[in-house]
This record gives C-alpha cells, structure tokens and sequence, in this order.
C-alpha cells in the first residue's frame, strides 16, 4: 500500500485477520452485536471471503474496540483486546506465513534471538504492505522497540493510559510461537491516545524465568 496519509484503508485480508481474532475471543453471535453497534459493517460470509469488497479502515478498527470497551467495561474489554491479539497471530501466520518466509524450515532452526528479530521484522514489513500503520522495529542491548506511526486501536481516541492491547497480545504470541513456548514482557510505552506521536512497545530481549 502507499504512503498516502489521508487514504487510511487496510486490505481485505487484514481486516479479516483482525476480525477473526475477535471473533474467536467474543463468539458469532457477541461479535455480530459489536459490529453492529459500532455501525460499520455487518458480519457475514462475503466478510472473510477473499474475493469481498470490504474496506477495513483504522477508524473502523478503533471504533469496533471502542465498542467492546463499552459493552464490557475497560477492564474485560482491554483484555478481550489482549486476547483476540493472540488470536489474530494465528490467522496471519496462515495468511502470510509463507511470504514472510516464518514457516520455512530454514526460519525455524535459526538460533531463538534470531528468530525474533528476524519475525519482528517481517511482520512489521508485511503489515506495513498491508495497511497504514507504518511500523519500524528498533533494538538495543536489552530490548526491541516495535514503533507504530498510525496505530488502528487508538486513532481518534483520547485516554489516561496506554490502550493498543491488540498489539500487545499479537506481539506476546509471536514471541511465544517463535521462541517455542517462553514468555516476553511487552509493554506499551507511548500511546497515540495519550498524545505521543507514536504507539511504542517495548519487548525485552530476555524471557520470563
């Protein structure tokens, strides 16, 4: 996709990675009265067709969590974010797991450290091909730092705290899936909503003991 800033569309296929995170966490029936209070699109077959004229926009995005937020109050709805993060990894793996080169066997037997960076990386590219998030990965000594200009979960909203737990959660399994089960510390540093100028994660290059 381009660079072009007033243009904030993700392509199909995105869009249907983040709608099934969600859908898998809330269920069909939860998940069609969320989209419908969000009024941006009813949820149907056509929707996760790979021929589907759907546009997914950051806006939509933003405003479908928003929703959930409201239904389900910060709390449950942060964490229902957290959750159809991880859920959503999956589905991109098996969307652009081959593209990304993540499921080729030269990938999986790079040393751990290698693996990250190297995945970090490359979702970074591909969903940077894919909508207008414009994500660089940066690192020092101790740890990456996964920086998103124009973030999907945040756009247009004004909050206390930082709320872009659908990265948060997508970036955990990642790490999990691709170092084989240990756990990393991400945490969200800078949030839009917080008037930063980027959403920054931090992910420590360590693992839980």
């Amino acid at each position: 996709m381009n660079s072009d800033q007033s243009d904030t569309h993700c392509s199909n296929q995105m869009g249907q990675i983040y709608l099934r995170g969600m859908e898998e966490i809330l269920g069909g029936p939860e998940m069609r009265m969320v989209l419908d209070l969000s009024r941006v699109m009813p949820l149907s077959d056509s929707t996760y067709s790979s021929d589907s004229e759907t546009l997914f926009t950051l806006e939509q995005t933003s405003q479908i969590q928003n929703t959930i937020e409201q239904i389900y109050g910060p709390l449950s709805g942060r964490g229902i974010a957290l959750r159809s993060g991880r859920a959503s990894f999956h589905y991109e793996l098996h969307e652009f797991g081959a593209q990304m080169g993540l499921t080729e066997i030269s990938y999986r037997l790079q040393p751990t450290q290698i693996r990250l960076k190297a995945g970090l990386e490359m979702i970074a590219r591909i969903t940077n091909e894919n909508t207008y998030q414009c994500i660089q990965v940066e690192e020092d000594h101790a740890a990456y730092r996964w920086i998103v200009e124009n973030c999907p979960w945040c756009r247009n909203r004004h909050e206390d705290s930082p709320i872009c737990h659908q990265t948060v959660g997508l970036l955990q399994e990642f790490l999990y899936w691709a170092s084989s089960g240990k756990n990393y510390h991400v945490k969200e540093i800078e949030c839009i909503a917080q008037g930063a100028q980027a959403c920054v994660f931090l992910i420590n290059k360590q693992p839980f003991e």
